[in-house]
């Protein structure tokens, strides 16, 4: 395990073992969801010119 003395230890559930079987599929899968996270809270253009309108 790299860098084995700043790690954080999360205990999965059981029932998410088999779709999590070792530290690189749990790292991974929190890639993807930090990635997604950001897309999903990026504002866009369309966003943004909306938003002004609401607050004028």
């Amino acid at each position: 395990m790299p860098h084995a003395s700043r790690c954080n230890i999360a205990v999965i559930d059981q029932d998410l073992t088999g779709l999590f079987p070792n530290s690189a599929a749990v790292n991974q899968t929190l890639r993807l969801v930090a990635k997604l996270r950001e897309v999903a809270v990026k504002p866009t253009a369309r966003t943004r010119k909306r938003a002004s309108r609401s607050a004028a």
